[in-house]
């Protein structure tokens, strides 16, 4: 390996993880901003109002470039990588949806854990029939 070769190949590496951190990044940035300025017009200062809407843009984030990279794979090992994106985007909005039940309605917790629980398994349930779908026909 030459020292020219080496450099190409830091560059390109940085420049592949700049592709993919920049959507996270610039997400979580415009979130923040707008968050920031509502919470400085209202003078609302809870540390909670602006993580919540971060983490479910981010995850939508991860979501839809799941899906962009999933119609556009090529091949088995880029729609695999798919998957995992999908499932991470995913993978933070139960718990998100629990703990906002919970502090929602504390009075009525059981039932309302209750009812987010029978959603979610009938969401995975129709997710994992929806990927059986797509794995078959594509």
């Amino acid at each position: 390996m030459t020292p020219e070769s080496v450099i190409n190949f830091g560059q390109q590496a940085l420049y592949i993880a700049m592709l993919i951190g920049a959507p996270l990044l610039l997400t979580a940035l415009a979130v923040g901003l707008i968050i920031g300025m509502v919470q400085a017009a209202t003078q609302i200062n809870e540390q909670t109002l602006s993580f919540i809407p971060k983490l479910i843009a981010m995850s939508l984030v991860l979501v839809v470039a799941g899906n962009l990279l999933l119609m556009n794979s090529g091949s088995y090992t880029m729609a695999f990588v798919a998957v995992i994106i999908i499932g991470l985007g995913l993978a933070a909005g139960f718990p998100v949806i629990l703990g906002y039940v919970g502090q929602l309605y504390r009075e009525l917790s059981g039932t309302a854990f209750s009812i987010s629980l029978v959603i979610a398994l009938i969401g995975n349930t129709l997710l994992n029939y929806l990927f059986g779908y797509i794995s078959r026909e594509f």
